[in-house]
């Protein structure tokens, strides 16, 4: 009887590995078709086509997702700058929303917004990682609680959000400290700082960071904060809710743009329709295509630009986009590194080009041969170099701004300017103060 019985609980569990195992293998894909994945469905895209990014990884194939295909664990999940896309989780009763931004600045550290989605945690909670950018948790159920797992480097913060209309805002950015040495080989301790911020906007919210003390009943302008070097910190109060969470708000050319690009998205491979869209004759548009490339981590089709590309502002917008992606983790600093060297540039080459990305220290913007050397750049055999070299110059001096310079101009107009910034800072010497 015990045999029979034995056999009988192997076959009726094998069968019902087969019966999840049928009903988990076939799923909308990228483009709407059915896609075979061993991996638990989470929720269903509920974006327009074109608007949310399924990604194998950073650079490697991407495609748009078509309204309604299906997200798994597992799944890196981005939304593109200035655009906002959806997805609901837990059958419905959970809204991730991606804000992808606009920067306005060259050091900005937010591009697009992405999410992967860690494993699945049954239907009593989620699992998830903002691995940058924005995002919001909305609780659209219609009672209980909804439990998430955020992940911030080693550390777990754990939210339940009580009621239904919680709603929480979260933001991960990370940049290289000022003038952090390149390597090619980086240690583990040689990594950007990286910080995550909770906001709770509404509603009810419990949590708890680790194995830390349990914050229950929380409500109003209560935030959660994490540093890759401090840890993590909250409770704690903040003033204000920033005007992010309200979600990407571009003017109406630049959404026009967007949406255009966005139809051009649907279906398709994202790398291929972003290279395209920065070759086309829309300048807009090629700007927006290169903060996209970005936002995915196309890393040789930003170098493309930012060696070769005729239009200067679009040259501006990979210069800060390829600072953006070094800023991310040592592993695609060293990515950057290894496609410079596959595009021709010596090694010495290519990490100038590093540490013109990582910046210069306090001490550095002290000596005056760090002026010498950027003003020299300018002449530079690399586009890249002369590019990086003249953002440096234009942000650091700001009496230098009258000076016009262009990296891709010939040999003689670089001259002009060349000898225009050696009569504003001499050999020697530093800066002007400005007025």
């Amino acid at each position: 009887m015990k045999r029979s019985s034995l056999a009988d609980r192997a076959a009726l569990a094998l069968l019902l590995a087969a019966l999840c195992g049928l009903s988990s293998r076939t799923a909308p894909g990228a483009g709407g078709r059915g896609t075979k994945t061993d991996r638990p469905a989470l929720g269903r895209c509920v974006s327009p086509a074109g608007a949310l990014l399924r990604c194998a990884g950073s650079g490697k194939d991407c495609r748009a997702l078509e309204p309604q295909a299906a997200v798994h664990a597992g799944d890196l999940l981005i939304a593109l700058p200035g655009t906002r896309a959806e997805i609901d989780l837990r059958q419905g009763t959970v809204r991730l929303s991606l804000l992808g931004h606009l920067p306005k600045e060259a050091d900005d550290p937010v591009l697009g917004s992405a999410v992967r989605l860690d494993r699945a945690a049954g239907l009593a909670g989620l699992e998830l990682t903002v691995e940058g950018g924005r995002a919001l948790l909305a609780h659209r159920g219609k009672k209980g609680g909804v439990r998430v797992r955020l992940h911030f480097g080693k550390d777990v913060l754990r939210l339940d959000l009580a009621e239904p209309g919680t709603e929480v805002a979260v933001e991960m950015v990370s940049r290289w400290p000022a003038g952090a040495p390149f390597s090619a080989r980086p240690k583990p301790e040689q990594r950007p700082v990286a910080d995550g911020v909770v906001l709770l906007l509404k509603g009810q919210l419990d949590a708890q960071f680790n194995d830390g003390a349990e914050h229950s009943g929380l409500r109003g302008r209560v935030m959660y904060h994490w540093n890759s070097h401090r840890g993590p910190a909250g409770p704690l109060p903040y003033k204000e809710v920033p005007a992010w969470a309200a979600g990407p708000a571009p003017d109406k050319d630049v959404a026009r743009v967007l949406d255009r690009l966005r139809q051009r998205l649907a279906g398709k491979d994202a790398i291929a329709v972003l290279r395209e869209a920065v070759d086309g004759a829309d300048p807009s548009q090629r700007v927006l295509a290169v903060h996209g490339e970005g936002a995915i981590g196309d890393i040789e089709g930003i170098l493309k630009v930012l060696n070769g590309a005729k239009d200067a502002k679009v040259r501006r917008a990979a210069a800060a986009t390829l600072r953006h992606l070094s800023g991310r983790g040592a592993a695609e600093d060293v990515r950057i590194y290894e496609a410079l060297v596959k595009d021709g540039y010596k090694p010495g080459q290519a990490e100038n080009v590093m540490y013109l990305l990582h910046g210069f220290t306090g001490e550095a913007l002290a000596e005056a041969a760090t002026y010498e050397t950027l003003i020299d750049y300018l002449q530079h055999g690399k586009p890249a170099v002369r590019e990086l070299a003249a953002e440096q110059l234009y942000r650091l001096v700001p009496q230098g701004r009258a000076i016009a310079y262009d990296a891709a101009a010939g040999p003689d107009e670089r001259a002009r300017a060349h000898a225009a910034w050696r009569r504003l800072i001499p050999a020697g010497k530093l800066p002007p103060a400005p007025k």
